[in-house]
């Protein structure tokens, strides 16, 4: 989603010599399971956190995300936001100039 994951986490070999160092990687990468990322951009429009972004699927996702996961679902880093997300949402639209903590 935005960052690169090195070839080691998706069980990728850099030498390919026969036919089972392509597919076998392949079946790797289909039984792997990648972060969902957080709640919707949409639901925070004018959020802004240091320790995050909206990733290109338009959903907050933590700068130390953990991408590869063993399960389906978010990372903690990213589904744990939320609680930042509506303090800074709240602040903006109830005309806070005030920084609320990260």
């Amino acid at each position: 989603m935005g960052k690169p994951v090195s070839h080691e986490v998706l069980g990728f070999s850099l030498e390919v010599s026969t036919i089972d160092d392509i597919t076998s990687p392949l079946k790797n990468l289909e039984s792997l399971h990648l972060c969902g990322g957080g709640p919707t951009a949409k639901e925070y429009l004018h959020a802004q956190l240091e320790c995050g972004f909206v990733d290109v699927c338009g959903r907050w996702r933590h700068r130390k995300c953990a991408q590869v996961l063993p399960a389906n679902g978010a990372c903690q880093r990213c589904a744990g936001p939320s609680d930042n997300l509506r303090v800074h949402q709240a602040g903006h639209c109830s005309g806070s100039k005030e920084k609320e903590p990260a």
